[in-house]
């Protein structure tokens, strides 16, 4: 387990070691000589037009510290408190730049190339986070994309346990929109800030903290949270972690070595020796890797997958070699010919490529047996990406791929493809295994861990508004998200102190969840309800989604309806509807059901040869397909089998694609008239 948690340290991912960086921090705002900034404030950043900007760090206890834009008469000084901190405020003018900013104390910072315009929060799950070279069209607008006015801040994917005062930036801080930093930057995002500028034509920066397959209760406060006598235990847990980085360090490697080390001999398991290459496998299955396991005993299947590939090794590999095999969803450990390479024991890497080295040693000419143990905890799982992804390359020290191969006479003597067929047993499921132990840590799907490691690092940077996609995690409880997700919307607002900002949020596209009964119709519904906040908008996908893929890449159409709302709402655009249909009535009457709608008033737009996915029921609560007539912005229903209907719902599933639009060619969200529980409609 040693070597595990050195690499953990190495990239900052694991919570308990996220946790040694949140005292760390604490330690570091201690009595220092030189003042110091926040890695959210730094070169090339992008301030806030027209308002009173934040701008603080720590210092020595007592020492003075001048804070100076340079456009104007602009400064500010404040002194540090007792334990070493300050806080000081800058007012913008109107957008702008570059300019310098410095801040002095015992020593003088000078931050250049900055900017003055409009700052926005990309956060969420996966789809927010999917990057912007594997969008539909991200190759062409990664090429593109050199926009000195539009700057770029990345939060490392970091959890904890209490709220850091820094965030680790992945890059360096910010930096100038250009291919190279864009093409990992959220699609969304990027896209989203592409359109403003296309209109508005002023600095925009992003800031990008997100997290594939994470719950909202992750990104919300641990104050906002004790509303919910749920996460009452999980919240008194967290506060009793102990402060000492090296006992928890501790505990927790001692539990999961125990857990991890136990799969095997479960009753489950493979047994034993299963990695070895004198394991008799023949009695396993086989498949093509990569895929998603979505097929047979694998469909919906959460718990352990092993894996085996015996291939032939020529000369060349001496000097060892790196083991590829492609992102895994969630965990694994990898072997070769029974000894383990590397594992990826953490949250939240479910898209993120493995690569292990190997020793020369394991690599003699002959036969030599891959094997990779997988642990799925929900959702999805397989191992993924593209073919080229699984490989085994040999790391020669002396000479380049190239030329060894060509001295070889062989490819192979430098790289051994490993897609294709291979032996496959499905061992315990999660419900027969016991939890992996949290007793001393935190992961990504902890209540508050990303809320403290990701968001807390970046209050009170001024900011416009955010852009936010998520929801897919929280599908186990739809119920509880119509509260949840309001509340993290306030929560956020509240520790920002800058008012009611906007908040836009995409709805949850269509896909075909295994076992679905209603919750990602409910999640749609909640997402729905929050439009009654104050400054929210949403933007509905129900046409550009994938239904075989959780992570449709049309990320341009989501991002363009976003930016309408923002353009609308934020920046006067006029003239232009920025939201599809949203329900506003149902009106029963002769036997025939009329639906009204908001952002219709242009008339309503069915886009193929009938209108799909409409249905309603009488007092039995029977739905039937419903016949249709559009007049103006009003859908006017009926049944012949349905003398008095009582309710009405549309897109009402996980996986459809409904075709509802208004005649600015944007989609109607889901919706229902009726609250029955999901058990009494039919």
């Amino acid at each position: 387990m040693r070597y595990e948690i050195d690499r953990l340290l190495g990239r900052g991912m694991s919570c308990v070691l996220s946790c040694v960086g949140t005292f760390a921090v604490g330690t570091a705002s201690r009595a220092v000589a030189d003042v110091r900034l926040p890695s959210i404030v730094g070169d090339n950043m992008v301030l806030q037009q027209n308002s009173d900007v934040a701008v603080w760090g720590w210092a020595s206890p007592g020492e003075k510290v001048v804070v100076r834009g340079a456009w104007g008469d602009s400064s500010k000084e404040v002194v540090a408190d007792e334990h070493g901190k300050w806080r000081s405020s800058l007012r913008t003018p109107k957008a702008g730049g570059p300019f310098r900013v410095t801040v002095a104390g015992n020593n003088t910072l000078t931050l250049n190339n900055v900017m003055i315009g409009e700052v926005w929060v990309c956060s969420g799950q996966s789809n927010m986070e999917w990057r912007l070279d594997h969008a539909e069209g991200g190759t062409e607008a990664v090429k593109a994309a050199t926009h000195k006015n539009l700057r770029l801040f990345m939060v490392k994917n970091t959890v904890a346990a209490r709220p850091m005062e820094d965030c680790v930036p992945e890059g360096g801080g910010w930096r100038e929109c250009v291919p190279e930093s864009a093409a990992g930057f959220s699609a969304v995002g990027y896209f989203f800030a592409r359109e403003l500028q296309s209109v508005i034509d002023v600095p925009v920066g992003l800031i990008s903290a997100d997290w594939g397959g994470t719950p909202a209760e992750a990104w919300t406060s641990a104050r906002a949270l004790r509303q919910f006598p749920e996460f009452t235990a999980r919240l008194d847990q967290m506060e009793a972690l102990s402060a000492d980085p090296n006992e928890r360090l501790q505990k927790a490697e001692d539990a999961a070595k125990g857990w991890w080390s136990a799969i095997d001999t479960h009753k489950d398991g493979a047994g034993v020796g299963w990695a070895g290459a004198a394991f008799d496998d023949s009695s396993w299955k086989t498949l093509k890797l990569p895929q998603t396991l979505v097929a047979d005993e694998l469909d919906a299947f959460d718990g352990v997958v092993y894996f085996r590939r015996t291939i032939d090794i020529p000369t060349g590999f001496e000097h060892g070699a790196v083991l590829e095999i492609g992102p895994i969803d969630d965990m694994d450990d990898a072997y070769v010919n029974g000894v383990l390479v590397g594992a990826t024991h953490e949250d939240g890497q479910w898209n993120t490529a493995r690569s292990y080295r190997v020793a020369g040693s394991l690599l003699s000419p002959g036969q030599v047996t891959i094997a990779a143990r997988m642990y799925d905890h929900s959702g999805l799982a397989g191992i993924n990406g593209k073919p080229e992804q699984m490989v085994l390359r040999s790391t020669h020290p002396k000479l380049p791929a190239q030329k060894l191969a060509q001295k070889a006479g062989d490819v192979k003597a430098v790289s051994i493809a490993l897609a294709g067929e291979w032996k496959y047993k499905v061992g315990p499921a999660k419900a027969a295994m016991a939890p992996i132990p949290r007793m001393a840590t935190v992961d990504a799907y902890t209540p508050t861990a990303l809320y403290n490691g990701m968001v807390a690092p970046i209050i009170p940077y001024a900011i416009k508004g955010v852009i936010w996609y998520q929801g897919e995690s929280n599908r186990n409880d739809p119920a509880r998200y119509r509260t949840l997700f309001p509340a993290m919307i306030r929560n956020w607002r509240e520790d920002w102190g800058r008012g009611e900002f906007s908040f836009y949020f995409a709805q949850i596209a269509p896909f075909t969840y295994g076992g679905d009964q209603g919750q990602t119709a409910e999640i749609r519904e909640a997402q729905l309800m929050t439009l009654s906040l104050p400054n929210t908008g949403m933007a509905v996908t129900m046409d550009v989604g994938n239904l075989k893929d959780i992570h449709p890449t049309k990320k341009l159409e989501v991002a363009e309806r976003l930016a309408l709302w923002a353009l609308a709402r934020d920046y006067g655009r006029t003239g232009v509807e920025w939201s599809g249909p949203l329900f506003k009535s149902a009106t029963v009457k002769g036997g025939k059901i009329g639906v009204e709608f908001e952002h219709a008033e242009s008339g309503l737009l069915v886009k193929g040869d009938r209108l799909t996915h409409v249905q309603i029921a009488g007092e039995d609560r029977r739905f039937m397909d419903a016949q249709v007539l559009i007049v103006g912005s009003t859908l006017v229903l009926s049944h012949p089998s349905i003398l008095k209907p009582v309710a009405v719902r549309y897109g009402w599933c996980d996986a459809c694609e409904p075709n509802l639009f208004n005649n600015a060619g944007l989609p109607a969200s889901p919706f229902r008239s009726d609250d029955w529980p999901l058990g009494d409609a039919k």
